[in-house]
């Protein structure tokens, strides 16, 4: 008789607390999908930081490079600054196992002397503002 009191006993917990854990799975579910969501997110923004694509990486060394030939070409040093840079930017590109058409590569190569130009134009701009 008292096994059967404890079945009993247990039945009646199990069918009171049943209809509340499923009443609360979804939530939990839910804030769980939640919790993971936002830990991908982190981290795809963490390897982004770390690892950046290789158009970032591509910007970077042609605007660099975009800058040393102008001052190479300022001291007289190169003629042809876009040939060197395309030249110098291909040797870092197969360094880095970056692959970009030539169309590419020279329109980033444009964006970077814009860039370049745009701010010492800007230098200037503000060194006579300064002056004034």
């Amino acid at each position: 008789m008292d096994g059967q009191i404890w079945t009993e006993f247990g039945m009646n917990v199990l069918n009171a607390i049943l209809p509340v854990i499923v009443g609360i799975l979804p939530v939990l579910m839910g804030a769980l999908l939640a919790w993971i969501v936002q830990l991908v997110r982190v981290q795809t923004a963490n390897l982004k930081a770390m690892y950046p694509s290789q158009m970032e990486t591509a910007e970077k060394i042609v605007a660099g490079l975009v800058k040393v030939a102008e001052q190479l070409n300022v001291s007289g040093l190169l003629e042809e600054k876009k040939q060197w840079v395309i030249d110098q930017a291909q040797a870092e590109f197969d360094e880095h196992g970056i692959k970009l058409s030539a169309e590419q590569l020279s329109n980033i190569i444009e964006r970077a002397v814009f860039d370049e130009i745009t701010t010492k134009f800007d230098a200037k701009k503000l060194d006579s503002t300064l002056k004034s």
